[in-house]
């Protein structure tokens, strides 16, 4: 018996009802924990990127050898740049593999990003549906970096994308022959599908700016994990609210590095922003943050501005944290001391004598590190 006859008996055709844009998913299985899941489901990504899901079908369940069953999914997605309109053209596919019968909402449609980031750097990668492995429902589970199976990703190579692309084909062909008979009708429609389109981005977007100004309105600064220690210097990782856009403040390996005579103390960290508080982030105690390297000096420690009843402390040194440096392209930007009374001077000119020369020897470490990095990513 060949390999496809036994995929073949492994997969059963199970098919339930379409998702989409009008309609909440309810599995013969139960309804979802969360209710007020809806499609389509936008998934933030970098650079101003994002991937809308339009639809979910359940197309196979899949018999393990311990006895679990899954269910392989497909999904249609819409990949779409910020600022830039979605079209009809820009539809693909991607598959993943979920407990049978587990409901799909946001714990696991959030996770898709990170996996789909990590396809995209896959050249192997199938276009047509792109594989993105096992996804568990567990909230809380750390990503699967080896979740995939060569069984699956064989059968989706060969019998999933060619099906997708076959009926591809046939749309484009079928819309081709409608065009040349109702060519006035089928445009109609066309503009009316990406009206649809458009609307809901235009209402996403003005969801999102209210979302940030609520933000900027009630800022944050919040220790998403205790400290940890790395070659003996203790780190914290914060999130907070970028004072200037309202954007998600992500404060990585903040490290105090001491004090002068005068107790003002200068700290070192990483900071870089996303427009969620949720979007995916791959977290490494022992590799480089995401963003840029930064240091900064406070009258105060992080710790007391944190548990002070005044908000003002608090904007203060979030306003500082989310401001542009004027050191632009240094492997560490010095971004300005705080004093007690909220003042930020950017200048290192104003600095004491203490943390000018801490800072030039930080700078000159952070100089010699980037360069380490760059000469390992080219002997790779």
């Amino acid at each position: 018996m060949g390999l496809f006859s036994r995929i073949k008996e492994l997969f059963a055709g199970s098919k339930t009802k379409r998702l989409n844009e009008e309609n909440y998913y309810e599995s013969q299985y139960g309804a979802p924990q969360n209710k007020e899941l809806k499609l389509p489901y936008i998934i933030m990504l970098p650079d101003n990127k994002s991937i809308m899901i339009t639809s979910l079908d359940y197309n196979n369940v899949i018999m393990h050898a311990n006895g679990e069953k899954t269910d392989v999914i497909v999904a249609k997605m819409l990949e779409i740049q910020e600022n830039s309109e979605a079209t009809r053209n820009s539809e693909t596919h991607i598959a993943f593999e979920v407990t049978q019968g587990m409901p799909i909402d946001q714990a696991i449609l959030s996770k898709i990003g990170t996996y789909y980031l990590r396809e995209l750097k896959n050249k192997d990668r199938n276009t047509d549906c792109m594989y993105l492995g096992r996804i568990s429902e567990n909230p809380y589970a750390e990503i699967n970096w080896h979740n995939k199976s060569d069984v699956i990703e064989e059968y989706i190579n060969t019998k999933v994308a060619p099906k997708l692309n076959e009926e591809k084909r046939r749309k484009q062909e079928k819309q081709i022959m409608e065009q040349q008979t109702v060519e006035s009708r089928v445009a109609s429609e066309h503009d009316k599908y990406v009206a649809r389109l458009q609307t809901k981005q235009q209402m996403y977007r003005a969801q999102k700016d209210e979302i940030k100004m609520a933000r900027i309105d009630n800022p944050y600064l919040r220790q998403v994990e205790p400290n940890y220690v790395i070659d003996g210097k203790t780190y914290s990782d914060y999130n907070g609210i970028d004072m200037t856009n309202g954007d998600i403040l992500k404060i990585r390996k903040l490290n105090k590095v001491g004090k002068d005579a005068n107790n003002i103390y200068l700290y070192t960290g990483y900071i870089s922003t996303t427009p969620n508080e949720y979007d995916p982030e791959v977290l490494s105690k022992t590799a480089r943050p995401m963003g840029r390297a930064v240091c900064f000096a406070s009258d105060r420690k992080i710790e007391e501005i944190l548990q002070s009843n005044d908000i003002g402390d608090l904007k203060t040194l979030l306003t500082a944290l989310s401001l542009p440096s004027n050191e632009k392209n240094e492997a560490l930007e010095y971004i300005g001391r705080i004093n007690r009374s909220n003042m930020i001077d950017t200048d290192l000119n104003n600095a004491t004598e203490p943390i000018k020369s801490t800072v030039a020897k930080l700078k000159e470490e952070f100089r010699e590190e980037q360069e380490r990095e760059s000469q390992r990513r080219g002997s790779r």
